[in-house]
């Protein structure tokens, strides 16, 4: 694929006002890195000598877990009176792990069903823990060809979820032995497998890391209240590590992203040419349009997420409009949207929330100018700031956890709370972190009953500590909330 041509220039200097992209702008234009040369390219930059025995401890700890997860009955083996049992046990099991890693009052009755299912992923847990032990990891991509497309996917985004849930389980199963120390730091150490993933370029690859790190910070907070002095400096340091990780700079990241979407880009427009190259791709364009077509009263819009109607009806009309394109066209588009997204994301996230409609106007106008955009701009779900609210509010709640830390040991050194938060500085916390969604300080209001630590959230306004659902209301860190066994 030749060059970008010069009416770009301009496109590229909007780019600049973003640190990350003057820095990713150093790195080689994705444009001229050949197909079978972007893979190499990938892992030259994020190599490391290390990293490579901690990637082999990863896809261990994935095919052994697959291996159990995927036989004939997801609950084989755990019911002990034969397949039906098997299945109800299993099923309950499924239902309910997310809420037994932040309740630890378990019905006496079902505790023998996770004992009976941490044991038959012990192989995964060993090898899991192996790989958290790791400095840095590298993912080992394997491909024939050198397209992006083509990794292996053994150690792919739906196992590292699994294996963190798994972990976390076995984290539980501590407490409710009244274990809380061992609990804590088995559950913080999931933490590191997230800052493992936060190195790697693939944005769902970022996503996964801050639902592992969600999932771990919920877990932590529920464990707070019970531990000692000890325990809490444990986690603390244990949290801090994994914070300290090597990872690749926003810059880095930013320039992987852009070198995958270029390699999807010309595959789709292969795809068009020729149906044989690349044939995953008609699934995967289905799967598209199938969620436009399903998606109302299901489970997605319930949950928030709403999907426009598709630009097109079926796989052959989206061919047919890339035919009439070209892999430039698609790419000059697509780096039109960036600099649009740039421009908005260069500012504080509490300025740019009430400019995000304009930028959702905006992208949608330039996505209209190419089929490719287009099939991914219909996804509204991930639309115009969807990422960047993400990661704020994965921010605010990693932050809350150090602040929750440093209040439990102002509690065991003093017998109570303080009044503000600034008595925890410089003693117990280095500084006190702000909100993202406002550039101040997170919420803290005492009371007789304790205290409420809370996050305006994205709507900005705030609601006193009463949480909310969606963008409304606070986000709320304490007191925690105690879900419901299903």
């Amino acid at each position: 694929m030749r060059a970008i041509p010069a009416t770009m220039v301009a496109l590229k200097l909007m780019l600049t006002i973003v640190s990350n992209v003057r820095a990713a702008q150093d790195m080689p234009d994705p444009t001229t890195i050949v197909a079978d040369k972007r893979l190499a390219a990938i892992n030259r930059l994020f190599e490391s000598r290390d990293g490579a025995e901690t990637d082999r401890h990863y896809q261990r700890a994935a095919e052994r877990y697959r291996a159990t997860h995927d036989k004939e009955a997801f609950g084989v083996g755990l019911g002990g009176a034969g397949a039906e049992a098997d299945w109800e046990a299993g099923g309950w099991l499924d239902n309910n792990d997310s809420v037994l890693c932040v309740r630890f009052d378990w019905p006496r009755e079902r505790i023998a069903i996770v004992d009976r299912w941490l044991k038959v992923n012990a192989d995964a847990l060993t090898a899991l823990r192996q790989a958290s032990q790791g400095q840095r990891w590298h993912r080992a991509y394997e491909s024939k060809t050198g397209r992006l497309a083509d990794v292996d996917p053994t150690a792919g985004v739906v196992a590292f979820r699994r294996l963190a849930r798994l972990r976390a389980l076995a984290a539980a199963r501590l407490a409710v032995d009244g274990r809380w120390d061992e609990a804590a730091l088995e559950s913080a150490r999931n933490l590191h497998t997230a800052g493992h993933l936060r190195a790697a370029p693939l944005l769902m690859m970022q996503v996964t890391a801050g639902s592992i790190q969600d999932l771990t910070v919920e877990q932590l907070i529920a464990l707070l209240p019970h531990l000692s002095a000890d325990g809490l400096k444990q986690v603390q340091a244990a949290c801090r590590a994994a914070e300290a990780l090597p990872a690749a700079s926003g810059a880095q990241r930013t320039w992987a992203e852009r070198l995958y979407m270029l390699d999807l880009i010309e595959q789709y427009h292969e795809w068009a040419r020729d149906a044989l190259r690349h044939p995953h791709l008609a699934e995967q364009i289905e799967s598209f349009l199938a969620l436009h077509r399903t998606a109302k009263g299901s489970g997605l819009e319930q949950a928030g997420l709403k999907f426009e109607p598709s630009s097109f009806e079926s796989p052959d009309a989206f061919r047919a409009a890339v035919l009439k394109t070209t892999p430039e066209a698609s790419w000059r588009a697509f780096m039109e949207q960036e600099a649009a997204y740039d421009a908005w994301a260069a500012e504080p996230l509490h300025r740019a929330l009430p400019k995000r409609a304009a930028l959702g106007e905006r992208l949608r106008q330039l996505a209209g100018q190419d089929p490719v955009c287009r099939l991914l701009g219909d996804l509204d779900p991930f639309s115009a700031g969807h990422f960047r609210v993400l990661r704020a509010t994965r921010e605010a709640r990693r932050s809350a956890l150090d602040v929750l830390i440093g209040l439990h040991q102002f509690r065991v050194q003093h017998g109570d709370w303080p009044e503000k938060l600034d008595a925890l500085t410089p003693g117990l916390l280095i500084s006190l972190p702000k909100d993202p969604f406002t550039g101040r300080g997170l919420r803290y209001v005492r009371s007789d009953a304790g205290f409420v630590l809370y996050s305006l959230g994205e709507d900005q306004a705030d609601g006193g500590g009463v949480r909310g659902e969606g963008a409304e209301g606070d986000l709320v860190f304490w007191p925690p909330a105690v879900p419901e066994y299903r």
